[in-house]
């Protein structure tokens, strides 16, 4: 629940919809390096980091943002359809994740 809590985009959630977004979340790792949003398909859930590093990248592959436990990313992707990210987002560690 703390990572929930810990989002802004869910800052004045009541607690039983904090409870059951919780339930919602998918749980998925990924190993370091990989590609988490990439340039080529639009993401279509956001993301809570449980463990390890996530880079926000530009397209060129700077670095915009490092995001690391109970951060997390892709929150407008629930509010609108992006047909083009607009950031990449890549693991810099071993990560464990959850989608919603």
């Amino acid at each position: 629940q703390p990572m929930v809590e810990a989002c802004d985009f869910f800052a004045d959630c009541e607690v039983g919809l904090s409870k059951k977004i919780m339930t919602s979340l998918e749980q998925v790792f990924f190993g370091a390096q990989c590609m988490v949003i990439n340039k080529h398909v639009p993401s279509n859930g956001m993301y809570f980091i449980k463990k390890g590093l996530v880079h926000l990248m530009k397209e060129d592959g700077n670095v915009i943002r490092k995001l690391d436990a109970n951060d997390s990313f892709a929150e407008g992707c629930l509010v609108e359809y992006w047909e083009k990210n607009p950031f990449l987002a890549q693991t810099a560690s071993e990560c464990e994740l959850w989608t919603l």
